[in-house]
């Protein structure tokens, strides 16, 4: 691989490698525009001689175009396997764009998809015999989840919930999910039914709590009218009480995503949002994660998985 810089003209863009909708440029136009280009873009030689596919930084080469630039530095990967390089593109995408949600979601489940193709081995019903066959000691790839945490500084168990929401869900729940109509808690609780079961309970759980949401798809008999009534709130154990305030924070992150999404609005008020966004997202990874592995004030042990 080498860096060189290379005219916009010559670069094709290819959908699908981009795990957003929205393609908001205003925040690195201004970058760009004051300190110039930090990050190379990825492309890959096409077929034609002098002619490049873009592989990641849609948004460098958008913004450069704005800004009326004719050339952009640029990573040729060539010699590639092609495996490689859609790789590449999804962890440049996880990394530069900070992505969340059903994006983040959908972005780790190709890779895992790419990984398992390079390196069949690690699969998990794979892995253990191979692991018993050359002992211990042997030297083997890396898990899936271990080596995208490496890559993108996620979490194995962050990267493990999210591929198994994308696996799961159905189009429907995901797109409910996506949309900010069901919580990442409600979503995660969904994904242990069948597809059917899921989209007969959307409309029944859409703007209930996390704990409404796991009755709802239980079956388990509604609690008295007194459970919802005036002192539920003091009854309620600090578990409930975190739920909550997960729910309501999920429902905040959902609307700033997608206000950071419109480019009609101010631009210093569009970074602002998703400034504001991307901290909301970092800090509920890190709660979920110590939430894990705390208990109650009141004794209550917490489940080893926390409930979003």
């Amino acid at each position: 691989m080498r860096v060189q810089r290379i005219a916009l003209n010559d670069i094709e863009i290819v959908p699908g490698r981009n795990y957003r909708d929205e393609m908001v440029t205003t925040d690195l136009e201004e970058s760009m525009n004051a300190i110039g280009q930090l990050h190379p873009i990825q492309v890959v030689p096409g077929e034609q001689e002098g002619r490049f596919t873009l592989n990641a930084g849609e948004r460098r080469y958008r913004a450069a175009r704005k800004l009326g630039w004719t050339t952009i530095e640029a990573v040729v990967m060539a010699d590639i396997d092609e495996i490689d390089v859609e790789l590449a593109a999804i962890d440049e995408n996880i990394v530069r764009r900070d992505l969340q949600g059903a994006a983040l979601d959908q972005a780790l489940k190709r890779r895992k998809e790419l990984y398992l193709q390079k390196f069949p081995e690690t699969a998990a019903h794979v892995a253990g015999g191979i692991a018993r066959a050359q002992g211990e000691d042997a030297e083997r790839p890396k898990s899936f989840a271990t080596d995208t945490a490496e890559k993108t500084g996620k979490s194995s168990r962050t990267i493990e919930r999210s591929v198994r929401r994308a696996e799961r869900l159905s189009p429907a729940t995901m797109k409910a999910y996506e949309t900010g109509e069901i919580t990442q808690t409600q979503a995660d609780i969904l994904a242990g039914r069948p597809w059917e079961e899921q989209d007969e309970l959307l409309s029944q759980v859409s703007g209930k709590s996390v704990e409404e949401t796991r009755r709802i798809v239980s079956g388990e008999p509604e609690e008295a009218q007194g459970a919802e009534g005036a002192g539920a709130e003091e009854d309620a154990t600090p578990m409930k009480m975190l739920e909550t305030l997960y729910m309501h924070g999920q429902k905040i992150v959902a609307v700033l995503e997608k206000l950071g999404g419109m480019e009609s609005l101010d631009p210093e008020f569009v970074e602002s949002v998703l400034n504001l966004q991307i901290s909301l997202n970092e800090e509920f990874t890190t709660f979920a994660d110590a939430v894990a592995d705390k208990t109650s004030e009141d004794g209550e042990s917490l489940p080893s998985e926390p409930p979003f």
